[in-house]
């Protein structure tokens, strides 16, 4: 996004100043934030599905981990107790003077299934080093419905038979705002910005475009 010379595609160019201080971060998990803010504050954006031992290593010797103006972010954290890589965090959080941000998924186990069967959860360790706790849960079918009559009229979008289609969408994304989002955009990329049942059965919600 800071890039100042991006293509006609808008991709980054590659040779700005903005992209090499990137390029150089990527390796380093050091000094990406305050370099292009100019501020004196660390933000430090990890995946923790893809983080390795040695980037996290990295993190504790070069992050300024000890300054309270360093901010951390750790997404998906609970992959990182089967990844085998929670414990290498657990200390440093402790004993760190940065603020600690973290995203984590638990899905209740559903009727029916066997004890055990959930998908990844934070362990009692971590999340007692996260004090202050938020969530969100999913929309019912019938707000989700409204909503996105909302968003059609407002992105001028037509929904043919709404009484159809509208509660097929929100069964299909399995009330996930963001997939619902996809189908909405697919719709305004059509000449004539609409979505039918069809579409909408089958549409492919694992698409990464």
């Amino acid at each position: 996004m800071l890039c100042t010379d991006r293509t006609p595609e808008l991709d980054p160019c590659g040779h700005c100043q903005s992209c090499r201080l990137l390029g150089e971060a990527r390796s380093a998990h050091f000094g990406l934030f305050s370099r292009l803010t100019e501020t004196e504050y660390g933000f430090h954006p990890i995946n923790c599905a893809k983080v390795t031992a040695q980037e996290l290593d990295e993190l504790e010797v070069e992050g300024e981990l000890y300054s309270e103006k360093t901010i951390v972010y750790l997404d998906e954290i609970a992959i990182l107790r089967k990844r085998r890589l929670e414990e290498r965090l657990l200390k440093l959080i402790d004993e760190s003077e940065a603020t600690w941000i973290a995203s984590a998924i638990s899905v209740q186990r559903k009727k029916g299934k066997r004890k055990g069967e959930w998908t990844e959860r934070l362990s009692t360790e971590m999340r007692g080093r996260f004090p202050i706790k938020a969530g969100t849960s999913l929309p019912h079918p019938d707000d989700l419905c409204q909503w996105i009559e909302a968003r059609c009229s407002e992105w001028n979008i037509r929904i043919h038979d709404p009484s159809e289609t509208l509660p097929l969408m929100a069964k299909r994304t399995d009330q996930r705002v963001g997939y619902v989002i996809h189908m909405l955009a697919y719709a305004a990329t059509k000449s004539t910005r609409d979505l039918s049942p069809s579409e909408v059965k089958g549409f492919n919600l694992d698409t990464t475009d």
